[in-house]
């Protein structure tokens, strides 16, 4: 697939963006997963909240799993920060629940 014809089409599409992030993780290239969640952070139309969200989500996972712990307070404080901090602390008690069952 071409993610970047794709993304030209649906730009605030975070299916797209994080099928363009698993692709790259299939590779075991965790930074460049890392870099397309967040250019599609920058991307995205602020208005698309849920859309948006759910590459926090996609991020907020990447740095729990791959991540130390600077990083994960770091991208938690962004996400803070840039959205409803209610959903924000409950993604984030998701991605660590998750983490934490094999």
């Amino acid at each position: 697939m071409d993610f970047e014809t794709m993304l030209q089409g649906s730009p605030n599409s975070s299916a797209v963006w994080i099928q363009f992030v698993s692709f790259h993780l299939e590779s075991a290239e965790v930074d460049k997963a890392k870099a397309v969640a967040r250019r599609a952070l920058q991307v995205m139309d602020a208005q698309e909240e849920e859309e948006r969200l759910n590459v926090w989500t996609v991020l907020l996972r990447l740095e729990v799993l791959y991540g130390g712990p600077e990083s994960v307070a770091e991208a938690y404080r962004e996400a803070l920060a840039t959205n409803d901090q209610l959903k924000v602390h409950l993604a984030m008690a998701m991605v660590y629940a998750e983490s934490e069952n094999p």
